[in-house]
């Protein structure tokens, strides 16, 4: 690393994705444990996830409302800004114990923290019976890795024209290339979803209960969590363009019409003009 190269402002640094050619400065992770039957145990992470897939073996040892272990100590033996990363692994371990061991709300059952490890986004899913990573482009990636669990309903289901599930006309009408966009359509037993991503491909998830409000507010924390490091990221990993939200509206009388989404309890109107004009 050049002396250039540190001349950064070090409460905003990111030393997983470092500089403009994003490099991850941990190259390599031990990992020192005793087990349950005392024995000492040993194991070595190297490469761009090396701090990743360490989180993971940790935090895959721990099941949830377990206590919070005796003591975590890091050390750090980097020739630059040694304590720095020091620091800044501790406080990640020491949030992600806290999100792993914190008891779970039952309409929640996943919790997730977005992590970007050199010029690649990945989320690390905590859910009841251990954590997953998953590698995220968009929030089409998150919603779909979060849709199964974090709602309760059927799994992601592809659909096409020739299937008995159509996908509504009038969401054809307000596809726009270059945004994500969300159409939510009420039925008897919650509601579904149609997500275009920015190359208008049309995915189709069943959900049966559950807030729209919240599963909007998790995709937005996942966009805006790549946007806070906007200045490291091109047009090819993300759309700068936060998601689109709109409600499909099937009246008593009348053809089906999409209205901007608002919340959860709002009443909607057939609007006096096309909404994306």
């Amino acid at each position: 690393m050049s002396g250039k190269a540190l001349k950064v402002d070090l409460k905003n640094i990111d030393i997983f994705s470092f500089g403009a050619e994003q490099k991850c400065l941990v190259g390599s992770v031990d990992l020192v444990y005793r087990n349950s039957w005392q024995e000492v145990r040993t194991l070595h992470f190297e490469g761009q996830t090396a701090m990743l897939d360490a989180l993971k073996t940790v935090l895959g040892k721990m099941h949830q409302d377990a206590l919070p272990p005796e003591s975590v100590d890091v050390f750090c033996y980097s020739k630059n800004l040694r304590g720095v990363m020091r620091n800044l692994v501790y406080q990640l371990l020491a949030e992600c114990i806290d999100l792993r061991l914190k008891p779970m709300e039952q309409e929640k059952r996943r919790r997730f923290k977005a992590l970007r490890m050199g010029d690649q986004m990945y989320g690390l899913f905590f859910e009841r019976r251990g954590v997953s990573v998953q590698k995220l482009e968009n929030s089409v990636d998150f919603y779909r890795s979060i849709s199964t669990n974090k709602l309760k309903g059927s799994p992601l289901l592809m659909l096409d024209r020739d299937q008995d599930y159509p996908l509504p006309a009038v969401v054809d009408s307000f596809a726009s290339e270059g945004l994500v966009q969300f159409f939510f359509e009420d039925t008897e037993k919650g509601f579904n979803i149609y997500v275009l991503d920015e190359a208008n491909r049309v995915e189709v998830y069943h959900q049966f209960n559950g807030e729209k409000d919240e599963m909007i507010a998790s995709v937005n924390s996942f966009y805006t969590s790549m946007l806070d490091d906007s200045n490291k990221l091109g047009a090819k990993s993300i759309n700068f363009n936060l998601p689109q939200y709109y409600q499909i509206i099937h009246p008593e009388e009348g053809e089906t019409y999409v209205v901007p989404y608002r919340n959860d309890s709002a009443v909607y109107s057939k609007p006096s003009q096309v909404v994306n004009a």
